[in-house]
């Protein structure tokens, strides 16, 4: 995740990111959202992607989550 996560930033651009769901059970949740990044292309001309995520978080001690899967492509379009 934080090879991916490097990655993205090294794009320098701007990414919005919309939930969808969070089904919570106790300390665990699967949460689901849609995701956009507008950036430019190594060739110079504007770069387009976009995604709905599936991804299974876990509540810590502290009361913060955790993320314990992160698939970025990981749920179809709505």
């Amino acid at each position: 995740m934080r090879e991916n996560l490097q990655g993205l930033q090294g794009l320098d651009g701007t990414v919005t990111a919309r939930n969808i769901h969070a089904f919570v059970s106790g300390d665990t949740a699967l949460l689901r959202a849609h995701w956009e990044l507008t950036t430019t292309g190594a060739d110079g001309k504007p770069l387009h992607l976009e995604g709905h995520t599936a991804e299974v978080v876990q509540r810590q001690p502290g009361g913060h989550w955790l993320y314990v899967v992160d698939h970025p492509f990981g749920a179809g379009p709505l």
